[in-house]
């Protein structure tokens, strides 16, 4: 019986996988998710399996979202799309090597991103205009120490 258990299991997890890999045609997504996928229309399919059930997910979320958030969303969006293609790339690298990160590390980050939020905005910027007007070897040098804490 345990034999069965498992293989049934085991056949319901590899389908589930199975299913997350499989296009998803235009035509059998919901109204809902046809109008706030418009932009994605032209195009949709001809995106892989793996890059609709990630739009699909965020479609998910979308709809959980109050106005207010969906409006900050769009502005912070916005904001993003403005960036040049280099410094979104740049950022999502920044992004992975933070998710590496163990849990304790990441509480670290996040203790000195809030004390540096509280600090005025004058010296913000002032922390800022010093960063950038280092050397890259510099920088690399204070990282390095950093580390080594």
């Amino acid at each position: 019986m345990s034999r069965f258990l498992f293989f049934l299991l085991l056949l319901v997890s590899f389908s589930s996988m199975v299913v997350a890999d499989q296009l998803v045609p235009w035509a059998s997504l919901d109204a809902s998710q046809q109008r706030i996928l418009q932009p994605f229309s032209n195009k949709w399919d001809t995106l892989t399996a793996q890059r609709q059930q990630r739009i699909l997910k965020g479609v998910e979320r979308w709809k959980g979202l109050s106005s207010a958030e969906r409006k900050l969303f769009k502005k912070r969006f916005k904001r993003w799309r403005a960036f040049p293609a280099d410094k979104r790339q740049k950022v999502r690298k920044l992004f992975k090597r933070y998710l590496a990160m163990t849990p304790k590390n990441r509480q670290e980050v996040q203790a000195k991103y809030r004390r540096f939020r509280q600090l005025p905005a004058v010296k913000r910027q002032q922390i800022r205009n010093r960063w950038n007007n280092l050397s890259p070897a510099k920088k690399r040098q204070l990282i390095e120490e950093r580390r080594r804490r």
